[in-house]
């Protein structure tokens, strides 16, 4: 008798719970800072003043999911998956950025049944609420400083254009984190970092911590409405531009009048096909908002569109892979 392959993947699904569970509940304890040596389970229960014996079931659950090692001997310890995320402390730490994930869709799931038949819920906290943007910007941190920051820099500094570059403009640029880099990979470009005034009290600490205030300055308003400046070599705009997805000509037009003649805006977002079902990861992350408050989501092609119709010269679109997904970036010269 041969097994149904197709079952497997059902039920691999339903057990997806658990590895969401394993992964959180190990965040919330912080598990993983004291298994970066070999570790048995009772001290570590003690250390965490949980039960000896499931806390041996809990370890032996995470070597299930790959969040941690077991040897002969009864002892367990981070894989390197987990050494290097899972770890406070370590720069590239990103307990925190999925714990504000899971927090995030946390009343979605509690409520997806009523949700579904009834529609979205009452809003307590609105998308304009300063408080949701500041914790926003502090679980970004370690994610721009790990995964779109590094990428970002990479690719502006690798244009023929970059080391003419002198003034540098970050929209929606959360923590600052992406600004630094692209800064910090030239040797004389000044930057800009447009945001929340919540968000940007945050960009700031993070711009002092790094000794970057002389480089680097912020600016608090709503791009939606507010004047951008203008005589920027460079804009970017990382997973921003969803908010100004009914206008994103208008939206297009005021970056490339800020821009100088040459300057080069770069974008990233999610670009959505099959009816927004694709890439599988963004599609999933849009769910929550989309059903519980508005649908956010672009498709492939909508900022590169938008591009052309503002009077960008060229535009050089890409996918970009990165921790939560593919992403899509598109790159346009104003003439």
């Amino acid at each position: 008798m041969t097994a149904d392959k197709n079952f497997g993947l059902l039920f691999k699904m339903h057990q997806g719970a658990f590895y969401t569970r394993l992964l959180h509940e190990g965040i919330r304890l912080a598990v993983f800072d004291h298994l970066t040596q070999r570790m048995e389970p009772g001290p570590l229960a003690e250390k965490l003043a949980i039960h000896p014996r499931n806390t041996l079931f809990f370890l032996r659950g995470l070597v299930a999911i790959g969040l941690a090692d077991t040897d002969k001997t009864g002892g367990f310890r981070n894989t390197p998956l987990s050494q290097k995320y899972l770890v406070q402390g370590s720069p590239s730490y990103l307990g925190e950025y999925l714990a504000n994930h899971a927090r995030w869709n946390q009343p979605f799931f509690q409520n997806m049944e009523s949700i579904l038949q009834s529609g979205p819920p009452e809003q307590e906290l609105q998308a304009d609420d300063e408080g949701i943007w500041a914790k926003e910007a502090l679980g970004l941190i370690n994610f721009q400083r790990t995964c779109t920051g590094p990428a970002l820099a990479q690719i502006i500094s690798s244009h023929p254009g970059f080391l003419d570059f002198s003034k540098m403009l970050d929209l929606g640029g959360g923590p600052g984190l992406n600004a630094m880099a692209v800064v910090g990979a030239h040797p004389s470009m000044s930057g800009t970092i447009f945001d929340r005034p919540a968000v940007t009290r945050v960009a700031r600490e993070e711009i002092k911590k790094a000794g970057m205030e002389e480089r680097i300055a912020v600016q608090k308003g709503d791009f939606t409405h507010d004047s951008l400046g203008k005589g920027y070599d460079l804009i970017m705009a990382t997973a921003c531009l969803n908010f100004v997805r009914e206008d994103l000509g208008a939206m297009m037009k005021k970056i490339f009048t800020a821009l100088n003649p040459g300057g080069v805006f770069i974008s990233v977002h999610d670009g959505m096909t099959q009816n927004r079902t694709r890439p599988e990861s963004i599609a999933l992350s849009w769910l929550p908002v989309s059903m519980m408050w508005q649908e956010l989501g672009l498709d492939r092609g909508d900022i590169a569109q938008a591009c052309i119709t503002a009077g960008f010269k060229t535009i050089q679109s890409r996918p970009l892979v990165y921790g939560l997904g593919t992403m899509e970036l598109d790159m346009a010269q104003k003439p």
